[in-house]
């Protein structure tokens, strides 16, 4: 059994945009900016307030390899120093 899930074109578009901005890491992934919570991690805003995210990835250098580790409302709190992301 199948469901459909129909989405609206605001959805589509906000997910194709985020979608793109994290395809485009992989062409210049020192473009963001470093976290605050851990010098080793890098993050780029997507959206405009007040319905920014954060996405929050980390560089691989030696493999060449980019890992998005989380995309969070940019009105959410840091990570505790503790966590570092």
């Amino acid at each position: 059994m199948s469901i459909g899930v129909r989405v609206s074109r605001d959805a589509a578009d906000w997910f194709l945009g985020l979608r793109a901005i994290i395809r485009r890491l992989d062409q210049n992934p020192g473009r963001g900016s470093v976290t605050p919570e851990n010098p080793v991690l890098r993050e780029l805003s997507y959206g405009k307030r007040p319905r920014s995210y954060r996405i929050i990835y980390k560089i691989d250098e030696d493999r060449r390899l980019v890992s998005v580790l989380h995309i969070r409302h940019g009105a959410r709190d840091r990570f505790p120093p503790e966590l570092g992301a």
